[in-house]
């Protein structure tokens, strides 16, 4: 097992003491599967915080060895029980001198989810006004999400904020009616620059929630000590932040937010592994901040997702309950 730290010391900067105080030291964690290069972190100071496991930095990984496959199979990497792990660290100095670790392998431990819970969605169009009607049929078993055109509204079907338009596509988010698990949705404002994670979540590992900012979806963000910090614009005071869970039920289900590609091009993907067409009831699909909408803007054959609009340079992702 995997556990602090797989490097327990200090490593040697041959750098000739001419990089002051550590200035421009950085490290940079890369994961192997079979002996490829199937993942690696952006470049950090020894400091920084790693969102895997609890507590761990771009010096030490406090994990084991099945939060490390957990958290390549976020990132979208494929993984089986057959498959071997590697890890190892690339050190990068003020005079852009690199160096390698020797690498530190394990097999991989895929968990198994009891969880059986689905989402249970529905759509609509044409509507206008203050309020939003749901589908004929449809219950909130839960709680609910509910959105405009791919964009999560905070308040629900009260539309008050920015009243409904007949072009306007809504879409029904809840839990399927043999899931006993509830939809958690907290909010927090006026923040600037980092955001405070609410306290019901801070025991999560921050890829097992949604993060919502004005209702657009966020696919990466950074958590340390009870601080989200968004990967691009920082929070500004006017900004609505919306932290969404799952909470109770007997199987233990959470969310989890798996990439298909970070920076892609053409109209058809593929879904991470285990998901596809026969259990869509699983996930969600999203490009970018928005939630795609199935058959409107996407169709799923197998485990291939065909976008309705090609997508260039987008972030493709889904979000799953596991």
């Amino acid at each position: 097992m995997v556990r602090k730290a797989l490097f327990s010391a200090i490593p040697t900067w041959n750098d000739n003491n001419r990089c002051p105080s550590g200035a421009q030291r950085l490290l940079q964690w890369r994961f192997y599967k079979n002996k490829l290069l199937v993942f690696s972190t952006p470049f950090g100071a020894p400091t920084d915080a790693l969102s895997i496991g609890t507590g761990s930095t771009y010096l030490y990984l406090n994990v084991t060895n099945a939060q490390i496959t957990a958290y390549l199979i976020s990132q979208g990497v494929s993984i089986s029980e057959t498959d071997t792990i590697c890890i190892e660290v690339r050190l990068n100095n003020c005079q852009n001198e690199y160096a390698v670790s020797n690498k530190i392998c394990f097999a991989a431990e895929v968990a198994e989810s009891d969880c059986t819970c689905e989402f249970a969605t529905d759509f609509d169009s044409g509507q206008t006004g203050n309020t939003a009607t749901s589908p004929i049929g449809y219950s909130a078993n839960g709680g609910q999400l509910v959105f405009s055109n791919g964009l999560m509204n905070p308040e629900g079907e009260d539309f008050s904020l920015l009243p409904l338009e007949s072009s306007d596509n809504l879409a029904w988010v809840t839990l399927d009616e043999a899931c006993d698990a509830a939809i958690e949705m907290e909010e927090v404002t006026g923040q600037t620059g980092t955001v405070e994670v609410p306290a019901a979540f801070t025991g999560l590992s921050s890829t097992d929630y949604l993060v919502f900012r004005n209702g657009a979806a966020q696919r990466s963000f950074m958590v340390s000590s009870g601080n989200l910090t968004p990967i691009g614009a920082a929070s500004e005071v006017e900004d609505r932040w919306h932290f969404v869970r799952l909470q109770g039920g007997a199987d233990g289900c959470k969310l989890s937010r798996l990439t298909i590609s970070a920076s892609g091009s053409g109209t058809t993907f593929s879904l991470p592994s285990g998901y596809s067409a026969s259990n869509q009831g699983k996930w969600l699909l999203f490009v970018n901040e928005i939630l795609q909408y199935p058959t409107t803007n996407y169709t799923v054959s197998g485990s291939q997702v065909t976008l309705a609009d090609p997508a260039s340079v987008d972030q493709i992702w889904i979000v799953a309950i596991v």
